[in-house]
């Protein structure tokens, strides 16, 4: 369906306090709003410097990767097809907003590879702790992730990086600020021609490009409005991403995404407007056709020999459930209104906001969703009639009080959300400051989280998977205890954190003795608790810069014994990332930056061997990796870089049976032009 890019209209001013300069990642709290609920919820955000002196992550994924809370499986591509976990959830559990306003697909639940962003564009990553933690978006099951890109110097960026098996990366964002104005843009291209060159068959390549725009501006010094859009298109080849019995899966992937935010702040009194809206275009083929041919109900392998085109039946051949790809048009569209008033006060300022949000999901399909009563839809980019469908509403209503002193700060928060069963999410959070200590603060938190089921779950139906349309939104209940502090005379900086996550209802995909498919099913008596750890020492030495550790330890466990679970047991259960930083050597009087990183991973649950041909089960084994990068700045505004991925070049698997890439060598560069 070949139309306008879709651009939208509204949108918000986010002040932004000023960012220091920082030499490499690193995990703080970073107040965004000050009436912005968000910020309050913010548990850690992942920040990385815009002064060209440290390594930019190649994708959002390796970003989010280092964190001990976060779980990435990216199935070797770069991270262009991940997923994401946090503190032990599912893939589809959290929620995923754009400089605060929602992005959400609601077919399957995967948000990850779909954002039309570009790491060059990030300026941040917050990471919103908790169950319910986005205010005015009620699908937070366990946390949310707000991807910022407010905050860069105005200019233009660009990054250019090329590797192994053909990978090459291009992105350039240009950022004006004016004074009472500011525009962005964002375009990127990213691509891998695969890496299994020595496999029978490949078929993890990749092609994933896009644009992003924004644009803010204050009318008056209580009028501001912001507005955003993008594009992102992805085609790859999924080896044994979803069925494992299946390595010529292919993918198409078309999202978009506008919003707007529009505020107004006269004086104690203010008021807002936020829309959001996102459509996505799913084309999955069981049986990747630019490959394949179908000929007399088989699919036909092509591939040239001699200068012939030859023919040969699939090794893999479909079966009849299996009619030819699978097209899925999905469209999510958030309003929200709200208003507040805020006060400030010798002893205690804060401020109390109440709102109201409406959600309208839908999808239109050529096979998931019900049948009936859905008119077709001649779907003419595809050439496929699209006769499945369906249509789910939320209305929400919320409030939010904060309250700030010196030594504390509380947060109180509840939710309403109308439907077949209403539903109250009430939550707190306190914070207890304490000053010229090296105990800086202790925080405690308690919230309920909700999740409405995706179509894929309501409504799939295949060989091994089946879908229940019964299926009832998930809940659950988190407490949540952190600490951090700092001892200046030591350099020593420290976070942990505590918490434990009760399933009320949760979905999970299930097998009980004797049954040939998976379905979906609300099951109950879920408890997930897990520790989460992190420590930054700066050594007093000129060539040794920081050293840092992070690490997550979670166990769950589910009180029903007589299944087999597909994803709720599935989780990481250790984490430990260390990395060092150094600067070895100067060139032309310029340091050299080098970063060394250790990364183990111990998963929980089991998975399908290929030696059995995926019928039988076996523990996950555990993975440890090493990478390493070198930067260097030959000029002011130019910066060269070099990574090493898999260090040692171990054979390492992601899904348990789609092996992960060897030792992988990439050359940048990075140039920012001022104005």
């Amino acid at each position: 369906m070949k139309r306008r890019i879709l651009w939208l209209s509204l949108f918000a001013f986010i002040s932004l306090h000023a960012q220091q300069e920082l030499d490499t990642m690193y995990i703080r709290l970073h107040r965004t709003d000050s009436l912005n609920p968000l910020s309050y919820l913010a548990g850690m955000t992942l920040s990385i410097s815009d002064s060209l002196v440290s390594v930019q992550p190649s994708s959002v994924a390796e970003w989010l990767s280092q964190a001990a809370c976060i779980d990435m499986r990216g199935s070797g591509r770069q991270g262009v097809v991940a997923d994401i976990s946090l503190k032990g959830s599912g893939f589809n559990q959290y929620a995923v907003l754009i400089n605060g306003l929602p992005v959400y697909f609601p077919q399957t639940g995967h948000h990850f590879m779909h954002l039309p962003l570009d790491p060059l564009a990030l300026s941040r990553i917050q990471v919103l702790d908790g169950a319910g933690a986005g205010t005015g978006t009620a699908n937070v099951y366990a946390g949310a992730l707000d991807f910022v890109t407010l905050g860069h110097k105005p200019g233009l960026h660009t990054e250019a990086e090329a590797g192994s098996f053909g990978r090459h990366r291009l992105a350039a964002l240009a950022n004006y600020e004016a004074h009472r104005s500011g525009f962005q843009f964002l375009a990127y291209h990213h691509a891998s021609g695969g890496y299994l060159k020595t496999d029978t068959v490949d078929n993890t390549d990749f092609r994933r490009s896009g644009a992003f725009v924004l644009y803010h501006r204050n009318f008056t010094p209580d009028l501001s409005l912001m507005m955003q859009s993008g594009i992102m298109n992805l085609s790859a080849g999924l080896n044994r991403q979803y069925a494992p019995a299946f390595p010529w899966e292919f993918e198409k992937i078309r999202s978009r995404h506008a919003g707007m935010d529009i505020r107004w702040t006269p004086g104690s009194f203010y008021g807002g407007i936020k829309a959001a809206y996102n459509q996505l275009k799913d084309r999955f083929e069981l049986f990747r056709e630019d490959v394949f041919q179908y000929r007399d109900g088989y699919y036909i392998r092509r591939y040239e020999s001699g200068g012939r085109i030859l023919a040969d039946t699939a090794r893999y051949g479909p079966g009849a459930y299996y009619g030819g790809a699978n097209i899925h048009l999905t469209c999510s569209l958030d309003g929200q209104a709200y208003a507040g008033y805020k006060w400030t006060g010798r002893q205690l300022s804060g401020f109390v906001q109440a709102g109201w949000t409406l959600n309208r999901r839908s999808i239109r399909s050529n096979s998931l969703g019900p049948a009936e009563g859905v008119e077709p839809l001649y779907f003419r980019e595809e050439k496929t009639l699209l006769d499945h469908g369906a249509v789910h509403f939320d209305r929400q209503a919320y409030a939010f009080l904060y309250l700030r002193h010196k030594d504390w700060e509380a947060v109180l928060r509840n939710h309403f959300v109308a439907g077949d069963e209403n539903k109250l999410l009430p939550g707190l959070k306190i914070t207890r400051f304490y000053h010229h200590s090296h105990f800086n603060r202790l925080s405690f938190s308690v919230g309920k989280g909700f999740r409405r089921p995706t179509f894929t779950e309501w409504y799939y139906q295949g060989p091994a998977n089946l879908g229940n349309p019964q299926l009832k939104p998930e809940e659950n209940l988190e407490i949540n205890l952190q600490a951090r502090g700092r001892w200046p005379k030591t350099a020593l900086e420290w976070h942990a954190e505590i918490f434990h996550r009760n399933e009320l209802r949760y979905i999970d995909w299930i097998k009980r003795p004797g049954e040939n498919r998976w379905h979906a099913e609300n099951l109950g008596g879920k408890h997930t608790t897990g520790f989460i750890t992190r420590l930054a020492y700066t050594p007093p030495f000129a060539w040794f810069r920081k050293a840092e550790l992070r690490y997550q330890y979670i166990y769950s466990d589910k009180t029903e014994k007589d299944f087999d679970s597909k994803y709720g047991a599935d989780y990481l259960r250790h984490h430990l990332h260390v990395r060092l930083m150094f600067i070895p050597a100067s060139i032309r009087k310029n340091p050299v930056r080098l970063n060394l990183d250790y990364d183990f991973r111990q998963r929980n649950g089991l998975h399908p061997t290929a030696e059995s041909g995926f019928r039988r089960l076996a523990p996950y084994k555990p993975v440890s990796l090493w990478n390493l990068s070198l930067a260097w700045k030959p000029a002011e505004h130019v910066k060269l870089f070099v990574r090493i991925e898999n260090l040692t070049g171990v054979q390492a698997y992601d899904l348990a049976f789609v092996p992960m890439p060897g030792r992988r060598v990439s050359a940048g560069i990075k140039w920012y032009l001022p104005y």
